[in-house]
């Protein structure tokens, strides 16, 4: 209940998957100090992320997301470290963004961010942009955006980012020389056509 009258919950894995009739995140968790570690939101109509889903006193406690296969384009500006510290994983995979939504990468735990198969109305391909300065990223450990429209990149490629899924990129120009030590002894998967 949008109206208020929801008294909120307390749990470890809230899952409202595939309901079609949600199309914004959920802000009766933060309007109700919820306390929700993981939220499955997959395969519902979300295209909206209202203002204030992520700034209440128990967001500390969110660690993960999943969104994928929704209609979402972008990502709240409050969708940071000082609102969730400890969040570690996000998926929105199979979602409309065109631009990289580099909000969630201040997070120092964040271990896996999944961002594949990004596509408009009339399915093409719309993510173009590789988010440089990944490597940065202090936990980083997975990395999946196959399925997109990647094109030449000029970046710094991390081997503490140990799974990188890159696959389904067909205009792709990519230079693995920085990872090639570490997938040659096995310590670095890397998935590629």
């Amino acid at each position: 209940e949008e109206d208020g009258t929801y008294k909120g919950i307390k749990v470890n894995t809230l899952t409202l998957a595939s309901n079609p009739h949600l199309t914004k995140y959920p802000t009766a968790l933060a309007k109700s100090n919820s306390t929700v570690e993981y939220v499955i939101l997959r395969a519902c109509a979300v295209d909206e992320i209202p203002e204030g889903a992520f700034t209440y006193e128990n967001s500390i406690f969110l660690q993960s997301l999943d969104l994928s296969y929704n209609n979402l384009t972008d990502l709240p500006h409050e969708f940071h470290a000082g609102n969730m510290p400890y969040f570690y994983g996000l998926d929105i995979s199979f979602n409309n963004f065109s631009e990289f939504p580099y909000e969630p990468l201040d997070c120092s735990y964040l271990a896996t961010y999944g961002i594949r198969h990004q596509r408009d109305e009339e399915g093409n391909r719309t993510l173009r942009t590789w988010p440089t300065g990944l490597y940065t990223c202090p936990s980083m450990a997975v990395f999946c955006i196959g399925g997109n429209d990647l094109r030449k990149i000029e970046d710094t490629i991390s081997t503490l980012i140990y799974y990188l899924d890159i696959s389904d990129n067909p205009n792709i120009i990519f230079d693995a020389t920085d990872i090639c030590y570490a997938w040659q002894v096995g310590a670095y998967i890397l998935i590629y056509d």
